[in-house]
Formats: C-alpha cells, sequence, structure tokens
C-alpha cells in the first residue's frame, strides 16, 4: 500500500508538467475512468473514436445500452474566462453531437481537471452550468483534482491509485551532479562568507550552490506553478531558518563568529526533508544550495558584520570580469 497523497496540485503535478500533451491527456483520460467506476462500478466502458469525440474524453453506458455518461478531460484549462468559457462549451456542443449522431441518450457531461479552480472562477463554472440548464435536461458536473484525490483516498481507490499514482507519489529523485571546476566560484559572495568565518573547506558548498543553480534553472524552464511556488518558499524557510539561528547564536555568545550557525542551518534543512526536498524530488543538499545562494545574494552570511563583508564584496566584484555560467561546464550525473 503506497503511502499518503500530497495535495492535489502535487498528485497531478507530473501529468501537467508532461511536454508530450497527448500523453498526458491519455494518462488522465485512464485515471478518470477507473475513478469513474469506484463512484459508478456498474459502468460499462464504452469505446470512442476522437476523431468524432476528441480527445480526453471517456465515455461510460449504463442500464440498457442507451444512455450514456460523458467524462472530458481538459489541461488547458486553468481558469474560468471567457476563453475557458468558449473551449468548455466547444467540448460539450461536441460531445452532444457525437451522442446523437451514435444514437446515445446523453445523461450527464463532466469536466475533469487536474487542478483546483480559485472561488471566482468556480463561481464563473456554476453560472455557465446554470445558462445550460436552461435549454437541456444533461445533467453538468466538475471534478477537480481535490475531488479526484478525495476518491482515490477512499478505500476503494486504493487499487486505482496503485495502478495509476504510485509513480507520481513517489517521483524519480533529481540527481545531483559534479561540480567540476570549483575555482569558478572561488571570487563568489558566499565564498568570501565562509572564509570570512574561518571556513576553509568550501568545496561541498560550492558543489551544494551549483546543484540549487541547475534545479532553480530546471524549474524556471519547466514552469510548473506548484514547483516554482514550492521553491519559492523553499528560499524562503532557509533563509528564515538562518535569522532565527544566527540571532539566537549573536544573543547567547560574544566574538564576531556566533559558532555553529552554519551546521545549524545545515542541520535543520536536512531534518525537514519532507515538507520541501521530497516534495521538490530533491536532495537535502539541494537545500544546502540554496542556503549558499540566499548568502550569494547578499541576505545573509556567517560572522557578526556580514553585511559589511557583502559590502566590501560588491565594491570589489566591480573591477571583475563576470563569473562563468555554470551552464558551459560540462557536467556528470552522480
Amino acid at each position: 500500500m503506497i503511502g499518503p497523497l500530497p495535495d492535489p496540485s502535487a498528485v497531478f503535478e507530473a501529468l501537467i508538467a508532461d511536454t508530450d500533451a497527448q500523453r498526458a491527456t491519455e494518462r488522465f483520460t485512464l485515471l478518470v475512468a477507473d475513478v469513474v467506476g469506484i463512484v459508478h462500478p456498474d459502468v460499462d466502458d464504452v469505446t470512442v473514436d476522437a476523431a468524432i469525440w476528441g480527445d480526453g474524453v471517456y465515455v461510460g453506458e449504463f442500464g440498457s445500452g442507451a444512455r450514456i455518461r460523458v467524462w472530458q478531460t481538459s489541461f488547458e484549462i486553468t481558469r474560468f474566462t471567457p476563453a475557458a468559457r468558449a473551449a468548455v462549451e466547444e467540448l460539450y456542443e461536441n460531445a452532444m453531437l457525437a451522442s446523437r449522431r451514435l444514437g446515445y441518450q446523453l445523461k450527464s457531461w463532466t469536466l475533469t481537471l487536474p487542478i483546483d479552480l480559485e472561488q471566482a472562477d468556480t463561481k464563473a463554472w456554476h453560472s455557465w452550468v446554470r445558462s445550460k440548464k436552461k435549454t437541456s435536461k444533461v445533467a453538468i458536473d466538475l471534478w477537480t483534482a481535490s475531488r479526484l484525490r478525495r476518491r482515490l483516498l477512499s478505500p476503494e481507490g486504493e487499487a486505482v491509485r496503485r495502478v495509476h499514482l504510485e509513480a507520481l507519489a513517489s517521483p524519480a529523485v533529481r540527481t545531483l551532479r559534479d561540480l567540476v571546476d570549483a575555482e569558478q566560484y572561488e571570487d563568489t559572495l558566499f565564498v568570501r562568507q565562509l572564509h570570512a568565518a574561518r571556513i576553509a573547506e568550501t568545496f561541498s558548498a560550492k558543489e551544494a550552490f551549483f546543484n540549487a543553480e541547475i534545479l532553480g534553472r530546471e524549474v524556471d524552464d519547466k514552469n510548473v506553478p506548484t514547483e516554482l511556488d514550492l521553491l519559492r518558499e523553499w528560499r524562503i524557510y532557509v533563509r528564515a531558518t538562518w535569522e532565527d539561528v544566527f540571532i539566537d547564536a549573536c544573543q547567547t555568545t560574544a566574538g564576531d563568529i556566533p559558532p555553529g550557525v552554519l551546521k545549524s542551518v545545515s542541520d535543520s534543512i536536512h531534518d525537514d526533508r519532507p515538507k520541501y526536498s521530497t516534495r521538490m524530488s530533491a536532495s537535502t543538499l539541494h537545500g544546502v544550495g540554496i542556503m549558499h545562494q540566499v548568502v550569494d545574494a547578499g541576505e545573509a552570511g556567517w560572522v557578526r558584520d556580514w553585511r559589511e563583508v557583502a559590502k566590501t564584496h560588491t565594491m570589489a566584484r566591480e573591477t571583475l570580469p563576470p563569473a562563468v555560467d555554470v551552464k558551459e561546464q560540462d557536467t556528470n550525473v552522480r
């Protein structure tokens, strides 16, 4: 039995992020079909022709064989804007035409989305449904990620979520990459802050920073809202963790170098794996790299007067050539 599923957006994140739209639609439609089987155990599948019904359609037959219900999937609708309303209208009308063409009585039409709509969009959806009820006896419904998730969490949904979501609930971990050219980071602020704290060994910090940079670019390139938000939250968490540890160390100890700050912050990042690195399919070392990114951005440091270190570094960097881009480095997957 697989463990508890994460929040709805994370459950369907891999499908949303799939660059092969056709494959993602097919996978999601199959998932919806099996969830329908949970809700309606007596349903019989109707094999559909995409040329007639369109992509992302699951049709279930009930009773005498003359009554059908249709579930339509869509990855393009994220807000129920006027443009989205027109798209839904087209999907719905196509289902009506297809059922009449094949001699079926369409009893219900359900739009299924791998996301949750905001309150304003949900209101707009219900307004559209009310407008359709004036001219049609077809029952119209909406299955969002939350509704699907609740079905999958039921005892009856265990087998379905095992088949469809085990891989999504435990996605492949982002691998760490070897840092080949550590010298490219020698003149960075985060390394200067380490040296200011009399930390001589900096290779692991450079490698963690290097991998955090790769993670950031991957997330930006994929442009998946849930990952973008999660990475932003992870960075905020890391900086807040540093601040708590740093303030405590400064208040309880004397001297220019508050002891144990770097290790305490790193330990907290490693201990908080379920909250961020697991959900990002990343390593906790990516989180350590984010910590060094925060320092490199001039927002933290390891000595009491870290702001002065950052100021001095900025002044010195104005006369230095630009740093080497990590994208130019040939890397090997560890």
